[in-house]
């Protein structure tokens, strides 16, 4: 595939969010409002979701489905759609998972004070559990980085467009990671986070599937995407900034419609 610089920049971001995370991307002044700053990026990527993803899925499945009746392939019509309910199912039950490994009931994992990041207790997680876990979430950022370079779609502001989004999205799992496994994420997971786009930058250079499974591989993502939006971002309780989501939200929205 002939080499893009878009992509590529949107892979580095991707590295660059899991290498170095909130600590060091966000500054100090804008950190002490940490918990404004997700909220705000949960209703960007909520708004990518609604606005381009799903829309983006609906081209998919229009190319699963010329592919499939010429192929002769059951359900060309719902394939698509049958991917991303695979993807919501499979990260719906790498969430539950963590609760059923995790610590004891009653015990709560995250801190309602936006600054403190506590630290997860070792021991207290199963190791299996945790590496499927987390080797689930490496897949999941590994075929966004693919993506950045196999798209259905083409073009610059396209790039753009995904690399925000994705990035905000990423940062708030890099936090949620570092707040769910503590020491061990910042001393050895997080180097396996920030190599996993690098991967698969390379392969979408070198490898390019057939259409047709790029069409399921997007839905599988899209339905990564809308599951871990709603479940690792939006706002919990006294936890989100409303108005900070909304504005997100709206904002990206707009931006969207405009480019479009």
């Amino acid at each position: 595939m002939p080499f893009e610089i878009g992509p590529l920049a949107a892979v580095l971001v991707f590295s660059a969010i899991f290498l170095f995370g909130s600590d060091v991307l966000i500054p100090e002044s804008i950190r002490r409002h940490r918990r404004k700053v997700l909220s705000f990026g949960a209703g960007v990527t909520i708004a990518y979701v609604f606005v381009h993803l799903l829309p983006e899925l609906e081209a998919a499945r229009a190319v699963l489905a010329r592919n499939a009746a010429r192929m002769a392939l059951p359900f060309s019509e719902l394939r698509v759609y049958l991917a991303a309910l695979i993807g919501f199912m499979l990260f719906y039950g790498l969430e539950h998972l963590v609760a059923w490994t995790g610590k004891p009931a009653g015990t709560k994992r995250d801190s309602p004070h936006a600054g403190t990041v506590p630290e997860a207790g070792h021991g207290e997680e199963s190791r299996p559990g945790r590496l499927i876990h987390v080797g689930g979430f490496l897949v999941y950022v590994w075929l966004a980085a693919y993506l950045a370079v196999r798209s259905l779609e083409e073009g610059t502001t396209r790039i753009v467009l995904y690399a925000v989004a994705l990035g905000l999205h990423f940062l708030s799992l890099d936090f949620s990671f570092f707040r769910e496994y503590g020491s061990w994420y910042k001393r050895s997971a997080r180097y396996a986070f920030a190599l996993a786009p690098l991967t698969g930058w390379v392969v979408g250079i070198f490898f390019g599937f057939s259409t047709f499974f790029t069409a399921a591989l997007l839905g599988f993502l899209s339905g990564g995407i809308i599951l871990n939006a709603i479940a690792s971002e939006l706002p919990k309780e006294k936890e989100g900034r409303i108005l900070y989501f909304l504005a997100g939200g709206a904002l990206y929205t707009a931006l969207l419609i405009i480019l479009s």
